[in-house]
């Protein structure tokens, strides 16, 4: 555990204006600690580190170290810890990896470890029974097949908040990214869902100093945080613009697995979820089985996928078996592949296809493609 005196040194340098990780890597590396960086005098520094010139013009250290201490002793009175992607004490180790990644988080509870799945669920504000009864269907699927999986969302009003009282009623974990200080919470009306989700074991992270002004453009920030964070980020409800479209976008840039609900053309709040799907920057997430096969996860249910997806060759069509076939020797591939391969045409085999993914022999990816579940 860091002593106070390194958190104090640690807790300023990384409120200086204008760092980011990069720079911040490479200050360290010349002066060796952040004790040793405020020890220096800025003349020193200077000349030393012409480039930093603006950066250390802008910052008053005294004023840092100050502002440091009062975070210090407020996090000391409320059991709140300072985490630091440098120090092994909890920092999520999936959003190291992320170069605007935050320099420090401050966390009220637990948070998960490393080896936990960890699956993001964003969506709109103005969520719908459609986007109620699918999350609370997910949730028990997963708490079955995946029961140490960490559910990361934003406490927010809509899907939210359905996540995280959902990820609560199944027993699994759950972590909250806030966009503002932890001596406040927003909003108010899920001060109720926040101490249980402390309770449970799960935990409160944000960025933001106790004392900090809440800023609309913190919203969109904490974004990258539930994005960096996990394993994948899924999208259940969302219209073509909004936060939960721009996470999947980070999710994406991060090089995480997206997943999007899919839902009725004509619903306003499936037309981001579509387009996802449709322009493969997503992929289908119908029920746990969409997010193991994407994952490449385990179910911690024995014989789970062979009951669900197994299917014996005696009861296959001769067509049917000739796409099988197909699918075993080339793996995941076209419609148009899977049609010349089997001498069908196009619209022959989406009808075949169509059959077997109702059936649970294939599985319906993104871009026409098809998928062997047998």
């Amino acid at each position: 555990m860091l002593s106070d005196d390194k958190i104090l040194y640690k807790l300023a340098f990384s409120s200086l204006k204008g760092l980011t990780p990069e720079i911040a890597s490479k200050v360290i590396e010349h002066t060796g600690s952040a004790q040793a960086f405020f020890e220096t005098p800025k003349p020193r520094l200077l000349r030393s580190m012409p480039q930093m010139a603006k950066m250390l013009e802008q910052n008053n250290f005294a004023d840092l170290l100050e502002s440091a201490e009062k975070v210090i002793n407020f996090n000391n009175t409320h059991s709140i810890r300072t985490l630091f992607p440098d120090s092994n004490n909890g920092y999520p180790e999936k959003l190291t990896n992320c170069d605007d990644a935050p320099l420090r988080l401050f966390c009220l509870g637990t948070p998960p470890t490393p080896d936990a799945p960890t699956i993001s669920i964003v969506g709109t504000r103005n969520s719908t029974n459609y986007g109620a009864t699918f999350i609370n269907s997910l949730m028990q699927q997963i708490a079955e097949a995946l029961p140490k999986a960490v559910i990361v969302s934003g406490l927010a009003f809509g899907i939210d908040i359905l996540a995280h009282r959902a990820a609560l009623k199944n027993g699994l974990g759950t972590v909250a990214v806030l966009a503002h200080g932890l001596d406040t919470l927003y909003p108010a009306t899920h001060r109720k869902d926040a101490a249980e989700i402390i309770k449970s074991g799960g935990a409160l992270l944000t960025e933001y100093a106790p004392g900090v002004k809440i800023h609309k453009g913190f919203f969109l920030a904490r974004n990258r945080i539930v994005a960096g964070m996990a394993d994948v980020t899924i999208v259940v409800e969302s219209a073509l613009r909004g936060g939960a479209m721009v996470t999947a976008r980070l999710a994406s840039d991060y090089n995480r697995i997206v997943m999007a609900v899919p839902g009725r053309a004509t619903d306003p709040y499936s037309e981001g979820c579509n387009d996802l799907v449709a322009s493969n920057r997503g992929e289908m997430l119908r029920n746990v089985d969409d997010l193991l096969r994407a994952t490449g996860w385990q179910s911690n249910v024995e014989g789970n996928q062979k009951e669900l997806f197994s299917t014996p060759s005696k009861l296959l069509t001769p067509v049917q078996q000739r796409v099988v076939e197909f699918l075993r020797k080339n793996g995941d591939s076209h419609i148009d592949a899977i049609a010349h391969g089997v001498e069908l045409k196009v619209h022959e085999a989406a009808s075949i296809l169509i059959d077997m993914d109702f059936d649970g022999l294939v599985a319906t990816l993104p871009g026409s493609c098809y998928s062997l579940l047998i």
